[in-house]
């Protein structure tokens, strides 16, 4: 929001102004990686629990409640 606000300011080009950009654009590109990061992290896990030999299908009707 901050390069919303400010992309237009009075004092646009100050080294504050272009400090300020550059921190919002590597906050922008961290918070991307994470997420495709941790997207691809939890399909790879699911991919390899249902891929185990105990693992069942997903969303199946299958009874895995674990009941002794």
């Amino acid at each position: 929001m901050w390069l919303y606000d400010n992309w237009h300011a009075y004092n646009r080009g100050s080294a504050r102004w272009t400090a300020m950009v550059a921190w919002c654009v590597l906050v922008i590109l961290i918070g991307t990686f994470l997420m495709i990061a941790g997207t691809y992290g939890s399909v790879v896990g699911l991919i390899d629990t249902f891929a185990s030999d105990d693992g069942s299908a997903a969303w199946s009707c299958a009874d895995n409640s674990n009941t002794v």
